[in-house]
């Protein structure tokens, strides 16, 4: 089972990102179902007991709800030229301080992860063969998109499956940050 730690978003969020989809050709769009922010990946998991232990090692980690800003669009560029579009999230000290938590519980299972850097996105959509004047049209056009403050109230674990039509992500497991 492939297994990440992250964020989901209510539906009014989910719908406010869903109206970038289209905005360009030739690319995959995410389902608006699925949008989500990775905070830890942890990959596959094989081992039944160890995916329970991370669940209660996870429900013990103790942060108060925070908002978040999502402010602006950018693109990421791989190593094999696909190109990811996404909204971004303004950094914020509650953010990375729940990160940190949850990656030393996730390294105090002895389960490795390497250092992850958080690059704080949505992920809209996928795709090659665009051009730089494709790209730069759309950073100017939704450069300035931006969201009203989004109260987290908790995170998730997720487990990813493989679709034809993109992943599937299913929620396994959510855990209540205090007030």
């Amino acid at each position: 089972m492939r297994i990440f730690i992250g964020l989901s978003f209510p539906d009014p969020v989910n719908s406010a990102l869903a109206t970038l989809r289209g905005s360009l050709p030739f690319i995959n769009w995410n389902d608006p179902d699925t949008y989500h922010l990775t905070l830890c990946f942890v990959g596959e998991i094989k081992n039944y007991n160890l995916l329970n232990e991370l669940d209660l090692a996870l429900e013990k980690i103790k942060v108060p709800s925070f908002d978040i800003h999502l402010e602006g669009v950018n693109y990421f560029m791989s190593p094999n030229q696909s190109m990811t579009f996404g909204v971004l999230l303004r950094p914020s000290d509650p953010l990375l301080h729940l990160k940190k938590k949850i990656e030393h519980v996730v390294r105090s299972l002895d389960i490795p992860i390497g250092k992850q850097k958080l690059v704080p996105h949505i992920t809209l959509a996928k795709g090659t063969g665009l051009t730089e004047e494709q790209i730069g049209n759309w950073l100017h056009t939704y450069n300035l998109f931006k969201i009203s403050p989004i109260t987290i109230q908790q995170f998730s674990l997720f487990s990813s499956y493989p679709k034809q039509d993109g992943p599937c992500y299913i929620t396994e497991s959510d855990y209540i940050l205090s007030k």
